[in-house]
C-alpha cells in the first residue's frame, strides 16, 4: 500500500474526496509521528520513516510536525474565534445562532497579555451568561 502520505495522495485523486482531503491530510500528516495511543514514533508500522512536512493556507505556509503546525494555526486570526465558537457550541449542546455572536466575541476577545489560550477560552465559556442560563432537556 505504501506510506500514509502515499495512501493519502492516491485518496485525493478521487474527485469526491479530494476537495476536503487536500486540507485535512496535511493536518493529519503533521501529527503522523504520534501513534494511536499518542506515543512518539519516527517510523510507521511498515518501518518507513515518517515525513511530517505539510502546507496549510493560501498562500501556503510550510510546517514540519505538530509543533510547527500549532505555531502556524496560532498565527491565523481566524483560529481563536473558531475555537471559541466550537467550544461554546459544545458546552451549550446546540448549534449557535446569531444571538450568540456577542458571547463568542467576548470569549475570543484578546486580554492584556494577548490572544486567549485554551484555559482562558474555557473559563470564559463557563462564565458566560448563555452557558449559565442554558436549560437541560425536559
Amino acid at each position: 500500500m505504501g506510506t500514509q502520505r502515499e495512501i493519502l495522495v492516491m485518496h485525493r485523486k478521487n474527485i469526491s474526496c479530494g476537495a476536503c482531503h487536500v486540507v485535512m491530510d496535511n493536518i493529519g500528516i503533521a501529527l503522523e509521528n504520534y501513534d494511536g495511543t499518542g506515543a512518539w514514533r519516527t517510523a510507521d508500522a511498515n518501518g518507513a520513516v515518517i515525513d511530517a512536512n505539510g502546507e496549510l493556507g493560501t498562500p501556503p505556509v510550510s510546517f514540519n510536525g505538530g509543533q510547527q503546525l500549532a505555531a502556524v494555526l496560532a498565527q491565523d486570526p481566524r483560529f481563536v474565534p473558531c475555537v471559541s465558537k466550537k467550544m461554546l457550541a459544545y458546552a451549550l449542546g446546540r448549534a449557535l445562532v446569531d444571538s450568540d455572536d456577542p458571547y463568542v466575541a467576548d470569549i475570543a476577545a484578546p486580554s492584556s497579555t494577548g490572544a486567549p489560550g485554551v484555559r482562558d477560552i474555557l473559563t470564559r465559556v463557563v462564565a458566560s451568561d448563555t452557558f449559565n442560563m442554558r436549560h437541560g432537556e425536559p
